[in-house]
């Protein structure tokens, strides 16, 4: 099955990749010196990501950077979940950093977990998968930057399938999120990028849940075509954003399903195979 991506200004994608390179070079080296550069440094990260999967998606470079911005999650929110004036050991690259604790802060809020944490199941990365699901709902609320109530109950939903839960249990938590998505319930996001970007990727991870591997393969050629919608004809930030040109979410839900043995029946740049298939 092959799912149409968007056109793109490939000159200016391939600029756009030059530069943020040379700045997650340079947020690298300030990260292990400063926790507060952590989530600039997955927002940079996520870009080098996007523009790379536009560009040369079988590249090595790719799930290399996938596993540093789910490192910079961890560290995050296992520094966030801590008192400040303690410390403690991160992984950031190859080697262990040592950081001091943040206690909650405006980037550990649930829209960023759950970047990392797709992320961490990109790339198989289960030290930043386990640190991710240690981190209490209560550091999520307790960050200055809101959101609606769907992005904590779907970081439930996701810690409970980290942990290793039954599936059941995890579907009931999902369903909660999904019942959160309503229209009348979105209060601060936009609601179109709710019902184009998350809860097909809800929806996804429900078919997962229950070992549906013909309603996964038709649930994400609708959602990588909710995805070509939204970015195309909907969202301000425009076709060459960064996050238009990888489906993070529906790639990691198809990184898990391939995991559980689903054939993966997708051909699209915004999904790279490198990628599904580790």
């Amino acid at each position: 099955m092959i799912a149409q991506s968007h056109s793109l200004d490939r000159d200016f994608v391939a600029e756009r990749l030059a530069a943020r390179r040379n700045q997650l070079a340079k947020i690298i080296e300030y990260a292990h010196e400063d926790p507060d550069e952590l989530g600039r440094l997955m927002l940079t990260g996520r870009a080098v990501a996007g523009y790379q999967a536009a560009t040369d998606p079988s590249c090595l470079e790719l799930p290399r950077v996938i596993r540093m911005v789910a490192q910079a999650a961890a560290a995050l929110f296992g520094l966030a979940s801590l008192e400040p004036g303690t410390s403690v050991g991160v992984a950031l690259g190859d080697a262990p950093v040592v950081l001091a604790a943040t206690g909650a802060t405006s980037s550990a809020h649930a829209g960023r977990w759950l970047d990392g944490f797709f992320c961490a199941l990109i790339a198989r990365d289960q030290a930043s998968i386990a640190r991710l699901c240690a981190t209490p709902i209560d550091v999520l609320k307790a960050s200055s930057t809101r959101g609606d109530t769907y992005g904590e109950l779907l970081v439930d939903a996701l810690q409970s399938v980290g942990r290793g839960n039954s599936d059941a249990d995890s579907a009931a938590r999902l369903l909660k999120a999904l019942h959160a998505t309503a229209p009348e319930q979105i209060a601060i996001e936009p609601v179109d990028r709710v019902l184009h970007i998350v809860v097909p990727q809800i929806e996804l991870l429900y078919h997962v849940l229950n070992n549906d591997a013909a309603g996964f393969n038709n649930g994400l050629e609708k959602a990588l075509r909710l995805h070509r919608k939204y970015w195309t004809t909907i969202a301000d930030e425009g076709i060459n954003d960064p996050d238009a040109l990888l489906a993070l979410g529906p790639t990691a839900m198809a990184c898990l399903a391939h995991d559980r043995g689903f054939a993966v029946d997708i051909e699209s740049h915004y999904v790279p195979r490198q990628l599904i298939h580790g």
